[in-house]
């Protein structure tokens, strides 16, 4: 995969690798930290899949466009499944 360095952004990219230190700490890479405009002293929420291994961090600021955005795509789904039935 490409590396992205702070691009414009237009859905999901990949920064790098970060690695969690002695005392757990983990150091978001350069990129990432520009592209979504964190800086020091930022507070992130720290959430994981329930069964998919993954680790996400997200401004708290965010979470109610992100909640929206999840549930207008689900809406969708289903709207698409109901339509399907009736063919």
């Amino acid at each position: 995969m490409k590396k992205t360095r702070g691009a414009k952004f237009e859905g999901p990219a990949f920064f790098g690798t970060a690695t969690i230190g002695q005392k757990g700490q983990l150091v978001i890479p350069a990129g990432a930290r520009k592209q979504m405009k964190l800086k020091t002293g930022d507070t992130l929420l720290v959430m994981s899949g329930r069964h998919s291994g993954t680790l996400m961090l997200m401004q708290p600021e965010k979470v109610k466009a992100f909640s929206d955005h999840i549930r207008s795509r689900t809406e969708a789904m289903l709207k698409a499944v109901e339509k399907a039935g009736r063919e």
